[in-house]
């Protein structure tokens, strides 16, 4: 099957702006997909196992006021590109069989209201028979995200009278995702940050990591979820540790609307964690099942790896643990001040 770039009618029941960009292409079933965020206007959609002939693309009939598409085969993997000419534009993935879509809609994302008080719900990953990843020596990560749940949220209650702070945990408790997130959803909470850390069989591999959720994703991608994290993609054979209480989740759409709040909060921790000299990896869009169902922004934050030596070592150390909870609140603090708007103005 040829490729097809089609637009759509939408609704503006559905979406203010009735937009929507769709790009269809047969792919085999064994294939794998990732869709990255955008970088400035260009969205790329990586297909492991799958061959693509770009002169095929080159044929598509394009709306240059909107959207246009190219392709790229490389070793391994075909590679479309999306250029987006609209900043308004978001993008996601969806699958049925071997019909692949790679689809654009233009839509104002939600925004925070400026409310006297904001809240947010910090969850400190894993927790009791769950120890999550461990480093070489025993290290469990559920210590080490409850110790920065716990420095965060004094940081936050130190520096912000504006901002009530709420822990998922705040003792070595097995807690379910689908609980995190329901006292995330219940308590109305403005954000949900879960603090993780990451493994990798590649012990070279280290740094921060925030990742948001991708829209309308099976499970079919390389991103498997499992428990309340996520294998990360392109990390090969690494893992956001999962645990007793892990199993493939279900994707909802529940957390779609949120996903463009999310990813500039992800940026936000990330660039305030490199501008401090830690590590950073960028921030990576996957299906991660702890913000699945959420109401409200929500990121998952790898503070490092405990399959690295050195970073297994820094992650105990008080002096580092501490510069990454400084890390987290100055995040959260650019975040809050560039998607505050007045209630009226929404």
């Amino acid at each position: 099957m040829r490729p097809r770039l089609r637009k759509e009618f939408v609704s503006p029941m559905v979406m203010p702006c009735p937009l929507r960009v769709r790009l269809e292409i047969s792919v085999p079933s064994h294939a794998d997909w990732m869709l990255a965020p955008f970088r400035g206007d260009s969205v790329t959609l990586s297909l492991r196992g799958a061959t693509v002939c770009p002169s095929d693309f080159d044929s598509l009939l394009t709306d240059s006021a909107v959207v246009a598409v190219s392709a790229r085969q490389e070793p391994g993997r075909a590679v479309l590109a999306g250029h987006r000419r609209r900043p308004d534009m978001q993008a996601r993935c969806t699958s049925s069989g071997a019909l692949l879509s790679l689809v654009f809609d233009r839509f104002p994302p939600p925004v925070i209201p400026l409310r006297p008080v904001l809240r947010i719900m910090l969850d400190a990953g894993h927790g009791g028979v769950d120890a999550g990843a461990r480093s070489a020596d025993g290290t469990a990560e559920k210590d080490i995200t409850l110790s920065a749940a716990r420095m965060v949220a004094t940081r936050l209650n130190e520096r912000h009278r504006d901002i009530e702070v709420l822990l998922t945990r705040e003792t070595d408790i097995l807690l379910p995702s689908t609980l995190r997130v329901e006292q995330a959803n219940s308590r109305a909470a403005d954000a949900f940050i879960s603090l993780h850390c990451n493994w990798s069989f590649d012990k070279s591999l280290r740094g921060l990591r925030a990742g948001f959720s991708s829209p309308g994703s099976s499970g079919r991608s390389s991103g498997v979820v499992a428990g309340d994290g996520v294998v990360w993609p392109d990390d090969s054979g690494s893992r956001a540790s999962g645990g007793p209480a892990g199993g493939i989740a279900r994707w909802d759409n529940a957390h779609d609307s949120w996903i463009p709040l999310s990813q500039s909060l992800a940026g936000s921790v990330s660039d305030a964690a490199q501008g401090r000299g830690i590590p950073t990896r960028q921030p990576l869009q996957a299906p991660l099942a702890i913000l699945e169902g959420l109401s409200m922004p929500g990121i998952m934050i790898e503070l490092g790896y405990l399959s690295n030596p050195v970073e297994a070592r820094d992650l105990v150390t008080l002096d580092y643990l501490e510069g990454l909870a400084d890390a987290v609140v100055e995040g959260i603090s650019r975040f809050v001040a560039s998607s505050r708007q007045p209630e009226g103005q929404q």
